[in-house]
């Protein structure tokens, strides 16, 4: 996965931030990242890169109610992997619900197709 041709192809001098949601590094993927020609990309694009991401290895409401947020697998790939390209406010946008929905804030979302992801309303509000 490298996203430079599309940030040269469509964002180049066109936008005031770069936002990624795919949870993965700028120039690479889940298992390689090449972080220099990331930061050399966002260096020549000159906006803030704001990563964020949904949950892959728990629920929504799993997330909400563990006090130790992340496990360590999403920590690495969501949060110090794209770090390391120079992304800012790491933050959750969205994930799966799970058979009980989640009360992790007042939408109290209830679940759809388990297995779906979904948008979490409280958190997309946040990054907007």
């Amino acid at each position: 996965l490298d996203a430079r041709p599309a940030i040269d192809t469509y964002f180049r001098g066109k936008i005031d931030a770069l936002v990624s949601l795919t949870g993965f590094s700028l120039v690479g993927g889940p298992a390689y990242n090449d972080n220099a020609a990331a930061i050399k990309v966002l260096t020549d694009l000159d906006v803030p890169y704001l990563a964020a991401h949904s949950l892959e290895f728990q629920t929504l409401g799993q997330w909400a109610e563990n006090a130790g947020g992340l496990g360590p697998i999403e920590t690495t790939m969501l949060v110090a992997l794209p770090e390391l390209d120079g992304a800012t406010a790491p933050t959750v946008f969205g994930g799966r619900l799970g058979p009980d929905g989640c009360a992790g804030c007042a939408h109290n979302c209830m679940a759809g197709e388990p297995k779906a992801m979904v948008p979490c309303p409280e958190r997309v509000e946040k990054l907007a």
